[in-house]
């Protein structure tokens, strides 16, 4: 019989599954988790620099991005964040990646390539997610190691002769020394293998991913080359000294919510945008806003007329995408008691849940709320969502496109929307075809 565990036992092995499931579902919580394993002895700092690489990551993981540029000055833990982390954290949900990592230098490449399969067979790592595959034995050697799932990483340099293999994940970390680029012959030779070798090495050009991450060394360097001649990258600068602005990229503002009140009207059920916001928030801040937002009460009238209620109430559910960062909001609030239910949106691009929104919009089975100043008008807070609905998929941004398909997506698998059944061929040719008496005079 075993013994009993003691309540400040129990406590600290529930504490450590929660870290570890954070560490599993956010790349910056993996990061942090695993820094003394990565760099020991240097004390791990708080950065929103780090933040930001490791929420575009997690979109290249999450097949949202499939081309990534980072600009960042040396000494900021790009090769640490990107070279080392990544494989390994991307590594614990697939297994199967493959990573090609390639560097001006081949010493370097390797020297990321051993420390990522250090952290790796790490105590620590093995600990919480060795059960998720292994290292093959007969194919762990500093410039290449395998798994059993068929993933792999391998090191490689500029101009390397290991590039014959291929990749899902193409990382190139710094492809030009200080002193070779600002030699024309050496940037042009760089240049050449970037377009001729480097960018042939993907196994699936449109699902795989290529990320190259750097210092800016010349004006035609690899990431002006990226930027002006070949385009379609999404774009990352961190400036050595921040000035305190928030830039947008692809992943927008980062946030969007919309809040839907489902009624009926001549006994049919449909639904009504109660609120919407698309905010740059923090991982704090935007916990503590939704957590606000379920707390808050819809649908409460001011002035009620006789009969009408005066209250309003909370949301039944809040959806969240369960994608990168979505992980560890969804965790957090089930903590905190709120009914949060994960949108796995699978492998439907954004076009193709508009499309399975759309029938529902064409019915009008959706309302906007109308102006009390501006009769027939829909209210201000409303009139950036549908300015983005309009636009797509031409739109800057398309954070309020998603929440809105998730909801109609979500309520009408949910039973509450019904769509219209489409008659049978033959039974509308049999219904208008016209019937005649063969016996009539």
């Amino acid at each position: 019989m075993s013994a009993p565990v003691s309540p400040s036992v129990m406590l600290g092995l529930i504490a450590k599954e929660q870290d570890r499931r954070k560490a599993s579902a956010k790349l910056y919580e993996f990061v942090k988790q695993a820094w003394h394993v990565m760099e020991p002895g240097v004390p791990f700092v708080p950065s929103w620099h780090i933040e930001e690489i490791c929420e575009h990551l997690e979109a290249v993981s999450s097949g949202d991005i499939h081309r990534l540029l980072v600009n960042i000055p040396p000494r900021h833990s790009k090769s640490t964040i990107v070279s080392v982390a990544w494989c390994a954290w991307e590594w614990i949900a697939q297994p199967e990646q493959k990573f090609l990592a390639a560097s001006y230098s081949g010493s370097l490449s390797i020297r990321d390539n051993l420390k990522a399969r250090r952290l790796i067979q790490s105590p620590w790592y093995q600990e919480r997610w060795g059960h998720m595959f292994e290292l093959s034995g007969d194919q762990n050697a500093k410039q290449r190691f395998e798994n059993d799932k068929t993933g792999y990483r391998l090191a490689t340099s500029v101009g390397g002769t290991a590039t014959g293999e291929g990749g899902s994940r193409l990382i190139l970390d710094d492809p030009h020394g200080a002193q070779d680029a600002q030699s024309e012959t050496m940037r042009q030779t760089a240049l050449d293998w970037f377009d001729m070798v480097w960018s042939t090495r993907l196994n699936n050009p449109k699902t795989d991913a290529m990320v190259t991450v750097m210092q800016r060394l010349h004006e035609k360097d690899i990431s002006g080359h990226i930027l002006e001649d070949i385009g379609g990258w999404e774009h990352v600068c961190i400036p050595a000294e921040w000035d305190g602005k928030k830039r947008r990229t692809v992943l927008g503002p980062y946030d969007a919510c919309t809040v839907w009140g489902v009624f009926t009207h001549k006994g049919i059920h449909q639904a009504m945008l109660l609120d919407a916001w698309d905010e740059a928030l923090g991982y704090p801040d935007l916990r503590t806003k939704v957590i606000e937002d379920w707390t808050s009460m819809y649908g409460a009238d001011p002035g009620p007329k006789a009969g009408m209620p005066t209250k309003g109430r909370r949301p039944d559910r809040v959806l969240v995408e369960a994608k990168a960062s979505g992980q560890s909001l969804l965790q957090d609030l089930r903590l905190a008691k709120v009914p949060a239910v994960g949108y796995n949106p699978g492998n439907a691009d954004k076009v193709s849940r508009a499309h399975q929104a759309a029938p529902t919009l064409e019915l009008g089975l959706l309302w906007i709320p109308e102006s009390n100043k501006n009769p027939g008008q829909p209210v201000s807070w409303a009139q950036s969502f549908l300015k983005q609905i309009a636009k797509f998929p031409v739109a800057e941004h398309d954070d309020y496109v998603d929440t809105f398909t998730q909801a109609v997506i979500f309520l009408k698998n949910d039973g509450w929307f019904e769509l219209p059944q489409a008659r049978d061929v033959d039974e509308h040719r049999l219904a208008s075809k016209e019937k005649v008496n063969p016996y009539a005079a």
